[in-house]
């Protein structure tokens, strides 16, 4: 805070006293900078201390007036080195996930209707993001994950398009629930990951750690199975004369990485034996394959590089790799896949054409 206008709004703010245009300026100010993350949440820890049911009180807003001050000025003479400022930087989506609850019943009382709080990792990165209630959620690139307006208060529960890695908090008083375009997953604490991507026929779960419930979105009464530590179960989204062609597919590919079929019914398989590591190594930065259609893996890099790729040759979209890639670059990646799938292909800035078999 440089000037007293910042402070001003600050304190309307916190005061639930700002327009909808103040409302704006805040969240820019908010935004601007790492260290106005970290100041606010300091403000706002102010403003709970002297009891935030009496907050229009002449007496506390001249007690927190005074007290917001003392703080900025501490605040700005404490020396700060490159690494802690880059620290905050990186952190800086956590703490704002932190302050959701807080940032949300602060609009809730000014009678307008409460938007759901939506992070998401664009292409060619992820994000970690650590929840009000200490759960941590590694979104894969060009994931969304919205937040239930009442989050850790009524209920902890999230809407998931994309992919993620859930480290759940245990609370026994409330379950966890990620919902999906098809199935929602209720837990109490676990760890687990989904792939669920609205241009993706399958939706995988695979548990790591716990048990988790998968429920059909349809038919929300009913529980549809139980996964154990280990379990991969695949939901194929209904399409018709697709599904079973789409399931005899997914056998084929669960078979070809030696992983066990436990169970299957209609369009759920849930496959055992699994290397939970395959479907999870994305948030270190890692991918793995293992006998892994091309068609498959180009969906993957795209989103991983924020690239295109074009690959009209049936022959070689099904063409089967197993490879493991870490921090290599696209063209990297490119050249190993043509020489393990001997095809060809070329660059054109963000877009990759593969043209066929080198030996046809």
């Amino acid at each position: 805070m440089n000037n007293e206008k910042d402070y001003i709004l600050l304190n309307k703010y916190l005061s639930n006293e700002t327009t909808e245009f103040e409302n704006k300026q805040f969240l820019d100010w908010l935004n601007n900078d790492p260290e106005n993350i970290v100041l606010f949440n300091q403000c706002k820890d102010i403003y709970l201390s002297v009891g935030i049911q009496h907050i229009n009180s002449r007496y506390n807003k001249e007690k927190i007036w005074q007290e917001l001050k003392s703080l900025t000025k501490i605040t700005r003479k404490k020396n700060t080195n490159a690494a802690y400022v880059n620290f905050f930087k990186i952190a800086a989506i956590i703490v704002m996930i932190l302050l959701t609850a807080f940032l949300i019943n602060s609009i809730s009382n000014r009678n307008q209707s409460v938007p759901w709080y939506e992070v998401q990792a664009s292409m060619g990165s992820t994000s970690r993001i650590l929840l009000a209630d200490s759960s941590i959620v590694w979104l894969n690139a060009g994931s969304k994950l919205k937040l239930a307006p009442d989050f850790n208060q009524k209920s902890r529960r999230v809407y998931l398009s994309g992919e993620a890695f859930f480290d759940v908090k245990k609370n026994k008083k409330q379950h966890f629930i990620v919902h999906t375009s098809n199935i929602f997953i209720k837990v109490l604490g676990t760890q687990f990951n989904i792939k669920s991507y609205p241009d993706d026929n399958i939706i995988e779960t695979t548990l790591k750690e716990g048990s988790i419930q998968i429920f059909d979105t349809k038919n929300a009464d009913k529980q549809l199975l139980t996964l154990e530590p280990n379990q991969k179960a695949s939901y194929i989204k209904e399409k018709g004369k697709i599904l079973t062609s789409d399931i005899k597919k997914e056998i084929t590919e669960i078979q070809n990485k030696n992983e066990v079929i436990e169970y299957r019914k209609a369009n759920i398989i849930i496959a055992s034996h699994v290397n939970t590591s395959h479907y999870t190594s994305w948030k270190e930065g890692q991918l793995i394959f293992k006998n892994e259609s091309l068609e498959k893996i180009i969906k993957v890099l795209e989103r991983k590089y924020n690239v295109t790729i074009v690959s009209d040759n049936k022959h070689v979209n099904q063409i089967k790799i197993t490879a493991n890639f870490k921090n290599e670059s696209i063209e990297q990646v490119m050249f190993a896949l043509q020489l393990t799938a001997s095809f060809k292909y070329s660059i054109d800035k963000n877009t990759i054409y593969i043209q066929g078999i080198t030996n046809e």
